[in-house]
């Protein structure tokens, strides 16, 4: 009971992870904290509260105590870089190791320097490279979510699929990547600029930024060259979600304001009738560009 008051007290002078390297608590006594339940070791030498240890944070914070040279790869990667919403039930980690733990996986694969960096103390794969390589199994939606986080451009990742040849699956990477020329940041965006190419709609940017009047930054879904229209596209889940509901209508309405006119369509509409939206974009475009006295040239 006594060395179990220890630990406890332990864990609230230095925080919920304890090495065996930097305590001074006798190894025999952190063996028996897990034991009695009080500590998990989720990886030799590393010890954590049995409290939090599920916490994705920590057990990823728990990889960097193991070994500090290990680079976490897949989707732990884009957690800890562009995606902290993606679940991770399995943390990948590139290290020379045949340990097997629980919620861990390992591969002596070799990270190229130029492909890892340094976040708080964890060493990960680049924030481009970990969507490259998600990508492979995730699909679009790798790509679609590091090109909305802002913190990664269309130019990183080609390089990054470049800094990786010959992987198994690169040819539906390159399609990919290929298909995300215009900068789409979801699905719907995806959809959306796909229907439009192959509609010749042309004239069209994504996801540029705008300020309004009231000094509001935002990134239009896609906006024409020399006008002021804006097409709004909501996804599939896009009703359920009340904040984003609500923001989009605050966004739309300071847009709106300052004269621009905005069309909004959904996942649905742009699966069922495509032609219909491109027609009614087209004939506003039209209108507009002839109100304002501006030569009309769509593509078409």
């Amino acid at each position: 009971m006594h060395r179990a008051t220890a630990i406890e007290r332990l864990l609230q002078d230095e925080g919920p992870l304890l090495t065996s390297n930097t305590t001074d608590v006798a190894s025999s006594t952190l063996t028996r904290a897990v034991a009695a339940g009080t500590l998990v070791s989720p990886l030799p030498g590393v010890y954590l509260a049995s409290a939090v240890a599920n916490d994705p944070a920590l057990r990823l914070a728990a990889v960097a105590a193991w070994n500090p040279d290990a680079v976490v790869l897949g989707a732990a990667a884009a957690r800890a870089t562009f995606w902290p919403e993606l679940r991770v039930p399995v943390i990948e980690v590139a290290a020379a190791t045949r340990i097997r733990r629980p919620g861990y996986s390992f591969s002596e694969v070799i990270v190229p320097p130029e492909l890892v960096q340094r976040r708080r103390g964890l060493t990960v794969l680049a924030p481009a490279a970990a969507a490259i390589d998600l990508s492979g199994r995730l699909g679009p939606d790798a790509i679609d979510t590091a090109l909305r986080s802002r913190r990664i451009t269309l130019d990183q990742l080609w390089e990054a699929l470049a800094s990786m040849p010959h992987r198994r699956g690169n040819r539906d990477r390159r399609q990919i990547m290929v298909e995300s020329r215009t900068n789409p940041w979801s699905a719907a965006e995806r959809l959306a600029h796909r229907e439009f190419r192959q509609r010749r709609l042309t004239g069209w940017v994504a996801n540029a930024p705008v300020i309004t009047s009231n000094q509001q930054l935002y990134y239009l879904d896609i906006r024409f060259r020399g006008v002021m229209v804006a097409i709004e596209i909501d996804g599939r889940f896009h009703q359920f979600d009340r904040a984003v509901f609500e923001q989009d209508r605050v966004r739309q309405n300071d847009l709106v304001r300052d004269g621009w006119i905005v069309l909004r369509f959904t996942y649905r509409q742009l699966c069922v009738d495509p032609q219909r939206c491109v027609d009614l974009i087209r004939d506003v475009l039209q209108k507009t560009r002839r109100t304002r006295g501006l030569h009309v040239f769509d593509g078409s």
